[in-house]
């Protein structure tokens, strides 16, 4: 049954990007543990503040092993991509950082997206954690769950970024 609880909560959290109400997880961790991993990534939504203010300023996720490199070309992306091949890739130039979040939300394997320019040309990175987090003046972060309100998650072939 917490098992059940668990994917409920992941669902939950991937189509709407926030965790499930505090009466839901207080019983999930009633359990034995099971739902431990749920509970940690519950901390990490809890702590998030709304957009703008998620935004982690001065702060850069470098690979540290934990690139996203799929297929950025699916959602627009077209130029400044690794090698320049969008098709797999963990960059690529866009004209906003709310494309960086938009994406990431998008992406199952997201879980932090970068903001920062490289080469003069802004461009959002995608990891599968936050282990390569350092200070880096200039640069802005943010957790999956960091995204302008009403963000829906984009199906291949859009081309809002």
């Amino acid at each position: 049954a917490i098992l059940a609880l668990c994917r409920v909560w992941q669902l939950q959290q991937e189509s709407i990007g926030r965790p499930p109400p505090p009466q839901q997880i207080a019983a999930m961790v009633r359990f034995s543990g099971a739902c431990v991993a749920v509970v940690s990534a519950f901390a990490v939504f809890a702590d998030a503040a709304e957009w703008p203010a998620c935004q982690e300023q001065n702060t850069v996720i470098r690979n540290a092993g934990q690139a996203l490199f799929t297929n950025l070309q699916g959602y627009g992306a077209t130029i400044g991509c690794f090698l320049d091949d969008c098709m797999s890739s963990d960059k690529f130039v866009a004209s906003e950082i709310e494309s960086c979040a938009k994406v990431c939300f998008s992406l199952p394997e997201c879980t932090h997206w970068v903001w920062g320019t490289e080469e003069g040309e802004q461009k959002c990175w995608f990891r599968t954690g936050d282990s390569g987090r350092e200070a880096g003046e200039g640069w802005v972060s943010g957790q999956k769950g960091c995204h302008p309100p009403g963000t829906k998650v984009m199906v291949m072939g859009n081309e809002e970024c």
